[in-house]
């Protein structure tokens, strides 16, 4: 029998009871408990104008710094590829190999939750703004 907390491999936990009695708040506007949040779940698209927003930034931008993701998924590779085609630098922070390792400026072969603490923890090895 599987024991509860159980770590899964994404990093969920299961936990034993999770949700039990829980009641969906239900919205003062339209009075439905059907709510969604204001996020785009996998599978779903990406708003029109929150993509060119998007890629406005990344054409824009000096330095992509991508943290735990393997960018795989297109519509995130598309964005580091942009800023890289205009110019910007490439800096990730991954546990093995990303689509964009070929045009990384900096790769760091690391866990992103430490690396992020320690940057946290240590503010002064932070690296400043790009002018």
């Amino acid at each position: 029998a599987e024991q509860v907390p159980v770590v899964r491999p994404d990093g969920d936990i299961e936990l034993r009871d999770a949700g039990f009695d829980f009641k969906v708040p239900t919205c003062t506007k339209c009075c439905s408990d059907k709510l969604k949040p204001d996020v785009v779940f996998f599978g779903d698209s990406v708003p029109k104008e929150r993509v060119q927003e998007a890629l406005s930034a990344a054409k824009s931008a000096d330095l992509v710094l991508v943290v735990g993701s393997s960018l795989m998924v297109w519509s995130a590779f598309r964005l580091v590829k942009v800023a890289h085609e205009a110019g910007a630098r490439v800096a990730i922070v991954n546990v093995g190999p990303t689509r964009a390792d070929d045009i990384a400026n900096l790769k760091v072969e690391a866990l992103a939750g430490e690396v992020m603490m320690q940057l946290a923890m240590h503010p002064s090895s932070q690296v400043p703004r790009l002018q």
